[in-house]
């Protein structure tokens, strides 16, 4: 820097001016660095990357399908079994001859166990259906027939969980969401087969493959009725390949109408 006062150059860090003694101000010392400091804070820094990484790992998925009917007729008979037992124990049987007895106890046995196979293929398949442990819940129901139909009856259907490898780009992780979904549309598993379609096709929006899998499953699951709402909707292939939706609001047939998930016009 240069005194103030004679003009000559001396140190930047000097109080004093080592050529005629003159005190020399230090504001802008400071000066430099309060600019230097906001040319810091002015900086921007690029959080986007890491920002979308974290979202990707941490997006929170919902727990239990909305869309599942719990399994009443399973509840159902599940209690009517309970009553039978506890009416037969109350009320039981009784033979004048023993050979009479030994015949019901056999034809009772067989019943039983033929009744325990039934109630145990249909809670495994309960189970699947609810994405659960099959082979758990078919030794429960094996040895606690009416109670394990009341059970399951009443859980919620568990979505089957979306996960993104880090390690693989978009497309690989696409691909491997439109094979599972495949797998999803073939075990007549609509919903997460459209879940995890509509995924790989937000990664990749190039993936045909997972758009015309989405498309079929779309159809797969028009029959399905929303009755909470009232709603019913349909959905078909047009002749020239694109998806047709037609929503009906109770009794107002195709009251909204769409190609390619836009609204269709008029006519």
């Amino acid at each position: 820097m240069f005194c103030k006062s004679c003009g000559k150059q001396i140190d930047n860090d000097s109080a004093f001016c080592t050529f005629c003694g003159t005190k020399q101000s230090t504001n802008h010392k400071h000066q430099s660095h309060s600019h230097s400091s906001e040319h810091e804070s002015d900086t921007p820094i690029d959080t986007s990357s890491s920002s979308s990484a974290s979202q990707k790992k941490t997006e929170i998925q919902p727990k239990f399908d909305p869309y599942y009917e719990k399994e009443r007729d399973a509840v159902f008979v599940g209690i009517v079994l309970i009553v039978a037992f506890i009416f037969l124990a109350l009320f039981p049987i009784e033979f004048e001859k023993s050979s009479d007895f030994n015949f019901y106890r056999t034809v009772m046995g067989i019943g039983t166990l033929i009744l325990r196979i039934g109630i145990t293929v249909w809670v495994v398949n309960i189970a699947k259906r609810q994405n659960r442990e099959p082979s758990g819940w078919g030794f429960f129901a094996f040895f606690l027939p009416s109670i394990a139909l009341i059970v399951i009856g009443t859980q919620k259907k568990l979505y089957a969980q979306i996960h993104i490898d880090e390690s693989l780009d978009d497309s690989d992780n696409s691909s491997i969401l439109t094979k599972k979904a495949s797998e999803y549309l073939n075990n007549k598993k609509y919903q997460e087969s459209i879940r995890f379609l509509k995924k790989a096709i937000e990664l990749d929006f190039n993936n045909l493959h997972a758009k015309e899998l989405l498309k079929h499953s779309k159809i797969a699951i028009s029959e399905e009725v929303n009755t909470k709402t009232g709603h019913r909707t349909m959905y078909r292939e047009t002749s020239d390949g694109r998806l047709l939706t037609i929503v009906s609001k109770r009794n107002l047939l195709g009251a909204n109408v769409y190609v390619d998930d836009q609204a269709a016009s008029d006519g």
